[in-house]
């Protein structure tokens, strides 16, 4: 809250990153709790800020997105997406993981 109510009326200030990648043992009611209350918190404070979450990685999909913050509740609230190419590009060259993952993101996007 100390952050949402400092900045809220500064320009420069683009918004507030929720929770990076939490651990896979974090429950799904207290992870979904976390955020609606944080979301909450900070606009009943008058903040109007983008905040965002990034999901477990495992949960980085179009899918998720769409379950995990459903309109109207939220009001700009944005999902991080950090794609990563380091998983599943064994025995791969440079070129194949950069033209695989390029196409991969490509498509998911």
């Amino acid at each position: 809250m100390f952050l949402a109510n400092r900045y809220k009326s500064d320009d420069a200030f683009l918004g507030i990153g929720l929770l990076n990648e939490p651990s896979g043992t974090t429950d799904d009611n207290v992870l979904r709790s976390y955020y609606v209350k944080a979301h909450d918190a900070i606009r009943a404070a008058g903040n109007n800020c983008v905040l965002t979450h990034a999901p477990r990685l495992w949960e980085q999909n179009p899918q998720h997105y769409a379950e995990f913050t459903p309109p109207p509740h939220y009001s700009n609230f944005w999902h991080e997406w950090h794609k990563y190419v380091i998983w599943g590009y064994e025995g791969q060259n440079e070129d194949q993981i950069m033209y695989g993952a390029v196409d991969g993101i490509r498509n998911e996007i």
